[in-house]
């Protein structure tokens, strides 16, 4: 049996520059489709970490159907990401909004002390 430790051509052809740019593009484009909101590219370091978790998660490592295998890989990292996009970008519109707002200022504490505990206290520190 032999161990083999390295890149497989699945994974050298997944997390190849030419498939991080597919990437991109296909992440630009449902983000656009889903909200009419044009994007820039993603860090590509965050990217690669995406990926390289997509991979090592749901890589089949098949010796047959490698584009099929990269296609359902890139499918899963593209979802992953615009889930996490769709996520910052609709805090970062409810912040936009909120931060026209005045801001609400909190009431003061209410006291909640009651003279049973202030006693109970107070018999508390005879005995030190």
């Amino acid at each position: 049996m032999v161990d083999y430790v390295g890149t497989s051509k699945l994974e050298e052809l997944f997390m190849s520059i030419q498939n991080r740019h597919n990437i991109q593009y296909y992440i630009r484009k449902e983000i656009y489709r889903i909200t009419k909101l044009f994007i820039d590219e993603q860090s590509n370091q965050e990217l690669y970490i995406i990926m390289k978790h997509t991979f090592q998660y749901y890589a089949l490592h098949q010796p047959n159907n490698i584009l099929k295998q990269i296609n359902d890989l890139n499918q899963k990292a593209i979802e992953l990401c615009v889930k996490s996009i769709l996520r910052n970008l609709q805090d970062f519109i409810h912040n936009k909004k909120n931060e026209k707002k005045p801001r609400k200022i909190m009431e003061r504490p209410k006291q909640t002390t009651k003279a049973n505990t202030i006693v109970l206290t107070k018999n508390l520190m005879r005995y030190y």
